[in-house]
């Protein structure tokens, strides 16, 4: 660098520009920039939740709405939050995986583009500029710029003989030529892709419904007429007959895939960080294209109406979760001989296992992949299996268990990215160890509490504040991160990472 490259980049329009060219030009600076986008729209949307009107008697911001458009604003909402937190997904994607470099530039800018457009809009349309059909527009728009980058990255990830390189790949997971680790990345991107389009027909349909616009009308004079003119949660069916009216099916399917798919890449991408024998590689590359395939086709069956879907889906989340438990048992073993160096050969067993808790934010991520099959995966499961059961508790339980259940990975999911996130970009000190721990046990106090509420005691007071507790722990690590990040892009230190 040059004395006058040195000197502009410590003014104040420098250092700006600096932070555009990593903002913007580099991977690692986008999934920073969704992660800042992300936690102010929660600012935001926190400024007239329920909790802060209790606790102040008023909203800070004077966003003030009726209940005839709720149901709206929460499928919004969805897909402002998770629009975001796909692109996120998507970018470490390109950023650590395989994909052809000409490529690149057609997945990068629709999915940020199409993402924050979707978000934007869709925020602003369910909160501040509701029946503006312009701005629904605008986020239906957003939403197939989204779709168009996942089918670039679809063909930018196909594998072939040639791609990737063998010769610099000799070591991946190979079957002949063909490499697994890059077929798993295509098959994620082709599931999420007809997961996608199933719950597009539903909303080409219903998006042109009176229900989206309007009050919903008093008097419905069929199930079908209350489907097609109104919106409706997934949740909200769950005992009714009406739930095997095929768009409720789709919509079902829609949920729990979409999440499913995005959870695998994030499984991928992790086993990307670690170092897996060749043979356990191979073997976690093989368990997870069934489990990828057999979860998806479990999830497309509920759209006809197939009764045992969640069976299926299960067997498919077995292949997954014997995928992971490969990937935790090597993440520990790496956190212990990175800690203990050229002494983890002669040191014991237990100073082994208390090696691991020195790097807080590695263990959170590994600890994570088992803390889900605890308050996601066995609960599901256990659920699933002894439906009639449930359903012989009051509504509520299963109402609640249903939302929170999928809210709870989600959660956990973004938790999984962060941490694996602070490590990609080398993040080091005590702020490493405070935010590994926070969003650790954070996730630990939080998602047990959770699980009581839903599974054990829907009404129990001391749940809801220690989830809240745990929650608070966890926001507390992204402004902490967030901080971090701005300061070091400020100070230029992440300048080596723009790309040329």
């Amino acid at each position: 660098m040059s004395n006058n490259e040195s000197d502009e980049s410590k003014t104040f329009s420098g250092r700006f520009q600096g932070m555009l060219r990593y903002g913007f030009g580099t991977y690692k600076g986008l999934v920073t920039l969704i992660i800042a986008y992300l936690t102010l729209t929660i600012l935001f949307l926190g400024t007239f939740s329920q909790p802060i009107v209790e606790i102040i008697g008023k909203p800070i911001i004077p966003i003030v709405l009726d209940d005839a458009f709720q149901v709206s604003r929460i499928i919004m909402l969805y897909h402002s939050i998770a629009m975001p937190f796909l692109a996120a997904v998507v970018f470490l994607v390109l950023d650590t995986c395989n994909v052809r470099e000409k490529f690149k530039p057609h997945v990068k800018w629709p999915i940020l583009t199409g993402s924050l457009l979707t978000s934007t809009m869709g925020l602003t349309f369910a909160y501040i500029l509701q029946r503006n059909m312009i701005v629904h527009a605008f986020f239906i728009l957003g939403l197939c710029l989204v779709f168009y980058g996942g089918v670039v990255l679809l063909i930018g990830t196909f594998p072939t003989k040639n791609f990737p390189d063998y010769e610099k790949n000799k070591d991946g997971p190979y079957l002949g030529r063909l490499n697994l680790e890059q077929l798993n990345i295509m098959l994620v991107a082709f599931c999420l892709l007809i997961t996608a389009s199933i719950a597009a027909i539903v909303g080409a349909d219903i998006g042109n419904s009176q229900g989206l616009f309007t009050d919903p009308p008093q008097v419905f004079s069929s199930p079908w007429t209350q489907v097609f003119y109104f919106p409706f949660l997934a949740e909200e069916w769950l005992r009714f007959e009406h739930e095997t009216l095929p768009y409720l099916r789709m919509i079902i399917a829609h949920l729990h895939n979409m999440l499913a798919m995005i959870d695998v890449a994030v499984l991928l991408i992790v086993f990307r960080r670690i170092k897996v024998t060749k043979l356990w590689y191979l073997v976690a590359n093989i368990l997870v294209i069934p489990g990828t395939l057999i979860t998806s086709i479990g999830a497309w069956l509920v759209v006809p109406g197939y009764e045992d879907a969640h069976v299926i889906i299960n067997v498919g989340a077995a292949f997954l979760l014997s995928a992971s438990l490969i990937l935790v048992i090597f993440g520990f073993i790496q956190i212990s001989k990175k800690v203990l160096g050229e002494n983890y050969e002669t040191a014991s067993i237990w100073k082994r296992f208390i090696s691991i808790f020195k790097d807080s934010v590695n263990f959170g991520l590994y600890w994570l992949f088992i803390w889900v099959n605890f308050v996601v995966t066995a609960p599901g499961v256990y659920t699933a299996l002894n439906l009639e059961y449930v359903r012989s508790q009051p509504w509520i339980q299963e109402r609640t268990f249903a939302s929170g259940h999928w809210h709870v990975l989600a959660t956990l999911t973004a938790m999984m990215v962060l941490l694996f996130y602070i490590d990609l970009i080398n993040m080091k000190g005590i702020l490493r160890t405070i935010i590994g721990w926070f969003v650790t046990v954070g996730g630990l106090l939080g998602f047990g509490a959770a699980l009581y509420f839903m599974m054990v005691d829907n009404t129990s007071s001391f749940a809801t504040i220690v989830t809240d507790i745990g929650l608070f722990a966890l926001f507390a690590a992204i402004g902490i991160f967030c901080i971090y990040q701005l300061v070091k892009i400020l100070k230029g230190d992440r300048s080596k990472e723009i790309e040329q």
